[in-house]
């Protein structure tokens, strides 16, 4: 897997460019995440036309705009990396925050508190991209979730259906099952759970611990720190440590039990296909 990092714009001029992804307008510090083997830096614009020897594993970034004047052909990756590099940026950063100093002492239980649903919520980001990757990562894993949802539903794992017509094509049946995914409370771990087992047909690692987290999460958000008896509670720094503690365990079993690399369908001749369409934005096609 290879990061091309672009200081200036993406220019496409090419319907042979493939790649995993592509961001536009990346305000992320990309060369602080990333190993200088993974890692190429392109100073200024990166034309991409016939010659660009481009590759459907390596991941493009653009501190400016992706310009496509051609159509060009994307498949998605064969393993989610960027995901899981995100998820330990976005870590990093929070921890970096609560570790800020200040004067008034008081500012640290705001901070804290704040610092805690951001790392809730990193959780819920990364069960949704991360769900959503595995659908459209694999045509099998596609065909499935799209014959469950209907059963999900009705057993109120997932919200209720879509007010839509019929779906008549592949891009429809694409854009309703992103709607699907997106649209599910991943705070409810106990339904997540029961997704992700009957779609991966895996042992979900254990939430004991996250469900905790998640209650006094909500305990924040919606009582400013009061539990539901009305009891005032006091974030401390080792509550953070503890909340990322837990997250890095159950990321690594979760990486683990799903076995990644058999989740994704690598071969190229499988999967979805995209077009990359002249306002830069992506829209699948039907293979068939």
């Amino acid at each position: 897997m290879k990061i091309v990092y672009v200081k200036g714009s993406i220019i496409i001029d090419t319907d042979k460019f493939v790649y995993a992804d592509i961001m536009a307008g990346t305000s992320v510090d990309i060369e602080n995440i990333f190993s200088n083997d993974d890692l190429r830096v392109h100073e200024g614009d990166l034309i991409i036309d016939d010659n660009y020897k481009s590759s459907m594993f390596t991941y493009y970034f653009a501190t400016k705009e992706v310009i496509a004047g051609k159509i060009g052909v994307v498949k998605w990756p064969s393993l989610p990396y960027f995901l899981f590099k995100n998820l330990e940026s976005d870590i990093l950063k929070i921890r970096t925050i609560y570790n800020v100093k200040f004067d008034d002492s008081e500012l640290y239980n705001t901070l804290y508190k704040q610092s805690f649903v951001s790392l809730i919520t990193l959780l819920e980001v990364f069960l949704t991209e991360l769900l959503f990757l595995s659908v459209f990562g694999n045509e099998d894993v596609f065909n499935m979730f799209n014959t469950k949802v209907d059963d999900f539903i009705k057993r109120k794992l997932m919200l209720c259906h879509k007010p839509t017509t019929n779906v008549h094509n592949r891009i429809e049946c694409e854009n309703l099952l992103n709607y699907y995914i997106r649209n599910i409370r991943y705070q409810e771990l106990a339904k997540i759970q029961i997704i992700y087992e009957e779609m991966f047909s895996i042992s979900f690692p254990d939430v004991e611990k996250l469900n905790k987290h998640i209650k006094r999460r909500n305990d924040i958000v919606h009582r400013n720190g009061h539990d539901m008896d009305g009891i005032h509670f006091q974030i401390t720094k080792e509550d953070l440590e503890n909340v990322i503690s837990d997250l890095n365990t159950f990321i690594d079993e979760i990486y683990s039990v799903l076995d990644l690399k058999k989740t994704f369908d690598c071969s190229g001749d499988r999967g979805c296909d995209y077009i990359l369409e002249n306002n830069g934005s992506t829209q699948a096609i039907d293979k068939s």
